[in-house]
């Protein structure tokens, strides 16, 4: 589960709800994979943290992608159910591929 506060109020989400995080400033969007966009003002060091655990990647400065949630994978983009697209920065390329290839193995 991925805690934080929003309006005065604690809230939790399950990770196989989130499809991505989206940081803008101090303003965090959780993307979910039924197209809900959920915001809290928080850091993405923070949202890293609580992470770190399940299968998730940081595939640039402020995008952080629930692995499960990738329906394609390309070398400089993932690809969502529905066709929505985010591209992997160039430094966080390697590591993003081998993390989502292992995890596409385990899946056959």
């Amino acid at each position: 589960m991925f805690y934080y506060e929003a309006k005065g109020s604690k809230n939790y989400i399950a990770f196989n709800r989130v499809r991505y995080f989206k940081a803008d400033n101090r303003k965090i969007e959780i993307h979910t994979i039924s197209g809900d966009v959920i915001t809290f003002y928080g850091k993405i060091s923070e949202v890293k943290k609580q992470t770190d655990a399940g299968r998730f990647i940081q595939i640039s400065r402020s995008e952080i992608v629930n692995y499960n949630a990738v329906e394609e994978y390309r070398e400089d983009m993932l690809i969502f159910c529905g066709g929505e697209g985010l591209p992997i920065v160039a430094s966080r390329r390697k590591e993003a591929g081998e993390k989502i290839l292992d995890y596409m193995g385990e899946m056959m």
